[in-house]
């Protein structure tokens, strides 16, 4: 389970370190198992397919609304390799995922032989499936 690692003003699945994670990212609990023991064979990734701010959670397919509602900025982090809402001042308000955050996920458990991803929960995901896609399409690469 690669989420629910930090709550804002932090964020909530970050894949490395950064000034805005609170106390572990993906990278780093990959390692400890991995140095504990854990064959990458058996190691699986969790995905999170929501985001935690101030408010609580939030679906990634209903960001975009409260983006435009609240007058939240779009930002990424490129250090964590995350999207992220702030208000107007600049104080992180949302951490969550989008396509391109994991895809690099995805291409992170790839890159180190990991046995794969797991992800919570569809309800998450739009209609068209569009993040379930990105992390199959990303797992499995067509050669």
């Amino acid at each position: 389970m690669a989420y629910d690692m930090g709550f804002a003003p932090y964020f909530n699945s970050p894949l490395y370190r950064s000034e805005n994670v609170d106390q572990l990212c993906a990278d780093e609990a990959v390692k400890a198992h991995l140095e504990a023991g854990v064959p990458r064979h058996k190691l699986v990734m969790g995905l999170a397919f929501y985001g935690r701010g101030i408010e609580g959670f939030a679906r990634p397919k209903d960001l975009t609304t409260v983006h435009l509602t609240e007058g939240y900025i779009a930002c990424w982090d490129s250090l964590a390799q995350v999207p992220y809402l702030t208000d107007s001042v600049g104080n992180i308000v949302y951490g969550y995922e989008n396509l391109e955050s994991l895809a690099i996920k995805c291409e992170y458990i790839n890159a180190n032989d990991l046995k794969g991803a797991m992800f919570w929960s569809y309800t998450g995901d739009n209609e068209a499936g569009d993040l379930r896609r990105t992390v199959y399409q990303t797992l499995n690469p067509i050669h």
